[in-house]
């Protein structure tokens, strides 16, 4: 939605950006390895009554541990260079910052985690879209919770923009049975925010929590298909034209294909 041209061109077309490795540790394999990590640790634990029966030490330890392999792992994969002094300041500046976020989870009513990155397939009429879901949670209730790890800024609000901005959890929602959808910002400043059934998990109780209470969560979800829908049936009968909403140009690869600047329509915040 915030550019068709882009969406064509990399979806149709395949066409990526002629970019050379980055041979340090950058931001997105700083974002993988917190998804490696977390994904680690929650196949050991596999509930919040596990992690609040840990002492701090094992849980440092179990932590410590996940972080090591994680990072082992990845400069092993993909081939970056990391002297070992940085190597180990990364290290405890991630182990940290899970732990820092595993306190958040602390706080949260009983849950056990059902699902760790779950595929699956989302059809909107001609468009197959393939889906990772992060994680699923399940309450005591036993009602569900998707959940997606976010290491940068996100705003729930653009779920309810027009264009809807932000798809990507709301079609996870859409295509589970779950009743909520949240963010886990896993930064500094650790939080949920997304949107819940207004019946289930009381996130307003939970320190550091933005949750938008849905008083019927399918008026919003058919809101939601109907905007997805649309967009699914533009794709589909090939349209690529290159409208792109104010932002989509600040980090996009193809300006040198579509010409945007040359045209006179380019839009930065």
């Amino acid at each position: 939605s915030a550019c068709p041209f882009k969406a064509f061109a990399h979806f149709q077309l395949g066409l990526r950006p002629m970019v050379q490795q980055d041979a340090w540790l950058n931001q997105k394999l700083k974002g993988i390895a917190i998804h490696r990590i977390l994904e680690k640790i929650w196949q050991e634990l596999k509930s919040q009554a596990t992690l609040l029966g840990l002492s701090d030490a094992d849980l440092k330890s179990i932590v410590h541990k996940m972080v090591v392999d994680v990072i082992t792992n990845l400069s092993h994969g993909q081939q970056f260079f990391l002297p070992d002094t940085l190597a180990q300041l990364e290290i405890q500046r991630l182990q940290k910052l899970i732990l820092l976020w595993l306190s958040l989870e602390k706080q949260r009513p009983d849950f056990t985690v059902v699902a760790l990155e779950q595929k699956s397939l989302a059809y909107l009429g001609q468009v197959v879209v393939k889906l990772r879901i992060d994680r699923v949670d399940a309450l005591a209730s036993g009602q569900q919770i998707v959940i997606d790890y976010k290491t940068g800024a996100v705003n729930v609000k653009d779920w309810f923009s027009t264009p809807m901005k932000d798809m990507q959890l709301p079609l996870y929602l859409l295509t589970s049975q779950a009743q909520g959808a949240l963010l886990a910002q896993v930064n500094a400043d650790p939080k949920f925010s997304g949107v819940v059934q207004e019946d289930i998990e009381r996130f307003s109780e939970v320190k550091c929590t933005e949750a938008i209470n849905a008083k019927n969560l399918a008026e919003t979800e058919e809101t939601w298909k109907k905007i997805m829908m649309a967009l699914a049936d533009d794709i589909a009968a090939g349209h690529a034209e290159v409208t792109p909403q104010p932002g989509a140009c600040d980090y996009c690869d193809l300006q040198a294909v579509c010409r945007i600047k040359e045209q006179g329509g380019y839009h930065a915040h």
